[in-house]
């Protein structure tokens, strides 16, 4: 999972990790969990909408506040309404990798 160092290191200090260095980002399990426990962070924030939280990890939810808040209310819009083209891709890679996921797994996810 991509994390910034900045990011990481308020992660790191929300999630109460003592000692945290950002060469902790090269352990895949620490840097899992980071980034499980940060994107849940950014669902919660946007009403369990995937877009807007997947756009706040790629982006930064100061960047998506502007596009998805309006007088203090959090707005609808699709994948394709992203101004920056890297988190537009970004949305749309995340979101088929697992609509691909779910379809291979789908048994042992109970997913129908």
């Amino acid at each position: 999972m991509q994390i910034m160092p900045d990011t990481a290191k308020r992660i790191a200090s929300k999630m109460r990790l003592k000692d945290f260095k950002e060469d902790d980002l090269f352990d895949p399990e620490l840097n899992i969990r980071m980034g499980s426990w940060y994107f849940h962070l950014l669902l919660e924030k946007y009403k369990e909408d995937e877009i807007p939280a997947l756009a706040a990890y790629n982006a930064g939810y100061r960047y998506v506040d502007g596009w998805f808040i309006k007088d203090g209310k959090q707005i609808k819009i699709e994948t394709d309404d992203i101004p920056f083209p890297e988190t537009r891709k970004f949305v749309k890679r995340v979101k088929n990798s697992a609509r691909r996921y779910r379809s291979f797994y789908k048994d042992e996810l109970e997913i129908d």
